[in-house]
């Protein structure tokens, strides 16, 4: 399927293409025969063990592509702040490949600052030695971190690093990753964003308790039915450890019964950490729930689906949209507010 899509995109001259190496397709050998001119590895996270089954045979997975997958000698691009890095650097060296480092620990790449402002963030950034300064439009430490990474296969292609940088303010954030979608009329701030794993939730929870001054920070998740169970009680001490109060409810439960997979996440949040909790079986409900209870300053993440317009509720895929159920709330309360 993959080799028809690409061989259609070089009949219409298309000269650059990236795609995401999923660990199911690599393992699955479907992007074998492709011929890949750069490969990258951003992280490793506790994501898809249902299919895997332990973080072990999924690393394995995600090997295969700088082990058999790449011609001996690409161009590779790592993150050194993952601790899979030393594993991967040791296969890059075996086959030749050409190593670039990026992450805030040092690297070819390293991120030295970075300073959140009203519309987007500011950051510093050293390369090969030089240091620059840039700006972006949208929020999240690990989107820069993933933006570093782009710098690195583009200058690895050949690109001029300078003319790289010129084009970055000019980016835009994709849709559902830490991405405010609205501003209640109090000023409490909803963002959307796609967090599903531990390490996901974690992130977006820090980087934004960062730049909250003052007010709560409020999560509202769920966990996808039939995937990987041993997340979700992870998931709860996450957002029990890093938030002011967390909203509970249904992600894609599909075949699985909701209720039990609520329960699993509730069982991260131990009584005595203090932490407000609610269980709301609807996701609609939960929504319209969590942003009533928005003080002024306070901060609301939507997390788990980010650009997803639909739900999965047993074999059905329904239409469901966290960003416009959260702008058509918001609305009705401005009215209520009086303000258009």
């Amino acid at each position: 399927f993959i080799h028809e899509k690409l061989a259609k995109l070089k009949k219409e001259k298309i000269d650059f293409l990236a795609i995401e190496a999923s660990s199911h397709g690599i393992e699955q050998n479907r992007l074998d025969g492709l011929i890949i001119n750069a490969a990258a590895f951003t992280n490793l996270s506790h994501d898809h063990l249902d299919y895997h089954g332990n973080i072990k045979k999924y690393f394995s997975a995600k090997k295969r592509l700088f082990e058999k997958v790449i011609s001996e000698g690409s161009n590779v691009t790592l993150n050194i702040d993952s601790q899979a890095f030393g594993d991967l650097f040791k296969i890059c060296k075996k086959r030749k490949h050409k190593v670039m480092t990026y992450g805030e620990k040092g690297g070819d790449l390293q991120l030295t600052n970075v300073l959140d402002y009203e519309k987007g963030q500011i950051f510093n950034f050293s390369a090969f030695g030089r240091k620059f300064e840039t700006s972006v439009p949208f929020s999240g430490k690990f989107q820069i971190k993933n933006l570093l990474c782009a710098i690195g296969i583009a200058v690895a292609h050949g690109h001029n690093i300078e003319k790289v940088i010129e084009v970055i303010p000019k980016l835009e954030s994709i849709k559902g990753r830490c991405q405010l979608i609205a501003t209640h009329p109090n000023g409490a701030k909803i963002y959307l964003d796609y967090a599903h794993t531990p390490e996901a939730l974690k992130e977006v929870l820090s980087n934004l308790r960062s730049k909250i001054m003052e007010g709560k920070l409020y999560i509202l998740f769920g966990c996808g039915g039939d995937r990987d169970k041993s997340k979700r009680i992870v998931m709860g001490r996450i957002a029990a450890k890093f938030s002011d109060g967390a909203f509970i409810t249904d992600d894609n439960p599909r075949n699985e019964n909701p209720k039990k997979i609520r329960k699993q996440i509730l069982a991260g949040f131990l009584p005595q950490t203090g932490v407000m909790v609610k269980e709301i079986e609807k996701r609609q409900k939960a929504i319209k729930t969590a942003i009533s209870k928005l003080k002024n300053n306070d901060s609301l993440i939507i997390a788990g689906k980010g650009h997803e317009d639909y739900q999965i509720i047993g074999e059905e895929k329904q239409k469901f949209d966290d960003m416009k159920i959260t702008k058509e709330e918001i609305k009705k309360i401005a009215k209520k507010y009086k303000i258009k």
